[in-house]
């Protein structure tokens, strides 16, 4: 797996709902790469814990899908940081989707 660090990322602000154990959280996507995304939340969330992203990119009306894995949660201040691993693109449009939007960004 590529380390996350080596990887570009795109800077955004974008609403993201987070689906983890039956329950929504929302936050805030403050980055994006190819394998991950950086998002702000207002609940810790446990590393290692397996989620659903929904989030749109562009101008779409379309919401994307994706599964991840929490990578790191830290408490920054009165909010947490919370990383994320792309574990699998709902289908290869999402996949593209997301290359794309990265791609184009730089």
């Amino acid at each position: 797996m590529n380390d996350n660090r080596t990887v570009h990322r795109v800077s955004t602000k974008r609403p993201v709902s987070v689906y983890i154990d039956g329950n929504k959280l929302e936050g805030k996507m403050i980055d994006i790469s190819e394998i991950g995304t950086g998002i702000i939340m207002n609940s810790v969330c446990l590393e290692n814990s397996n989620i659903t992203l929904s989030f749109n990119l562009n101008s779409s009306k379309q919401s994307i899908c994706v599964k991840g894995k929490i990578i790191h949660s830290y408490k920054v201040k009165d909010k947490c940081l919370v990383g994320i691993v792309f574990l699998e693109a709902s289908n290869e449009k999402t996949q593209n989707e997301i290359l794309n939007f990265v791609q184009h960004s730089k």
